[in-house]
């Protein structure tokens, strides 16, 4: 079970819990709940009417005695899941030197607001903020008043900030992922097409042989898409690290560099990115074209669709928090065959004799 709520303080009276999901009313009864259980893993939104409407309390993992001000008054309510790797927990306290009823906060996403998030409001004193969050705090309820940004750390007495039980809403930031490693696991040929033929050609219709130059040419399209599977990080926005590195298996070095070269450095998970780039496809061939003889060069291309299955890992900056995802990338290509030259001698006609 995800969460469990008590009718009473201090987990007394009657008990009920939930796994995760939407409560549009609470089964236990509304406006019953005093007390307050969220396991690791999940956080939840109480309302403070039924439906999801009015002001909400927010709560992540963590054991509540008492929800202060909340008291008796939640009618509906959210339960998610919730990974403290990704989004580490901030832990806020009623009193200084972290005393008092302790209330945790997490980020969820780049930047996380919360316009009235206390269980009590204007009487937060102390606080803990781990590494791979940022909190801006504010005076006044929906980020507004007087604000500061406070990086990792513990902050014993916020009075020497200019918060004396006087916080009312804040925001959490959460740093950049970072990817530091790619490890291509699979690389699988599909079907895509039929060949396209390129040909020239050159007539030499005089009594000496000719070297003439063949072009086959034509505009080519290649294109390359990134997509996640199964993604847990959707819409998270990824730089890619200085060092990172690659481990490139069964993939061949051709492909794994156009995949590098093509996809960009920065990229938003669980977004599928397609990058394209037209080129003018261009070979040239000599031929020796005996006398009164046509010379033609023919030359095909091949679609070529390729699919790299591959494990990306990230970073969360700051920490030492890595994460996995699963990633599938197919490349539209063309592999170009051998020009193959033809000589056809031309029909010759003697001139008639009178």
């Amino acid at each position: 079970m995800a969460i469990s709520v008590f009718e009473h303080a201090h987990f007394k009276g009657t008990k009920a819990t939930y796994d995760k999901g939407s409560y549009i009313t609470i089964p236990i009864g509304n406006d019953r709940i005093s007390s307050i259980i969220v396991e690791p893993g999940y956080f939840a939104y109480f309302y403070l009417h039924t439906g999801f409407r009015g002001p909400k309390l927010v709560l992540f993992a963590g054991e509540y005695n008492y929800v202060q001000d909340w008291n008796d008054k939640i009618s509906s309510m959210e339960i998610f899941e919730h990974d403290p790797n990704l989004y580490p927990i901030v832990s806020f306290f009623e009193h200084d030197n972290f005393r008092g009823f302790q209330q945790n906060l997490a980020g969820l996403g780049e930047v996380a607001s919360y316009d009235f998030p206390f269980l009590k409001n204007d009487s937060i004193t102390s606080m803990i903020v781990p590494e791979g969050a940022r909190v801006i705090l504010f005076e006044d309820k929906n980020l507004g008043g007087k604000s500061r940004e406070f990086g990792p750390g513990e902050y014993s007495n916020l009075v020497h900030f200019g918060f004396q039980d006087n916080a009312s809403s804040v925001q959490i930031i959460r740093p950049d992922l970072e990817l530091v490693n790619i490890e291509y696991v699979n690389e699988v040929v599909l079907p895509d097409g039929n060949p396209i033929g390129l040909s020239d050609s050159t007539v030499n219709d005089s009594d000496i042989e000719q070297v003439g130059t063949l072009t086959l040419e034509r505009e080519i399209t290649k294109s390359t898409t990134r997509s996640f599977s199964q993604s847990t990080l959707i819409g998270i926005t990824v730089t890619t690290s200085a060092t990172l590195s690659v481990e490139r298996g069964p993939v061949s070095a051709e492909i794994e560099n156009s995949v590098s070269r093509t996809l960009e450095n920065t990229f938003t998970i669980g977004e599928e990115e397609t990058a394209s780039e037209t080129s003018t496809f261009t070979k040239s061939v000599a031929v020796r074209i005996p006398p009164f003889t046509i010379g033609e060069a023919t030359l095909f291309m091949t679609p070529k669709k390729v699919r790299l299955d591959a494990i990306y890992t990230f970073k969360l900056k700051g920490t030492e928090n890595l994460f996995t995802q699963e990633v599938s990338i197919v490349v539209d290509d063309f592999q170009v065959g051998e020009a193959k030259i033809t000589l056809t001698p031309m029909e010759v006609l003697e001139p008639e004799q009178s």
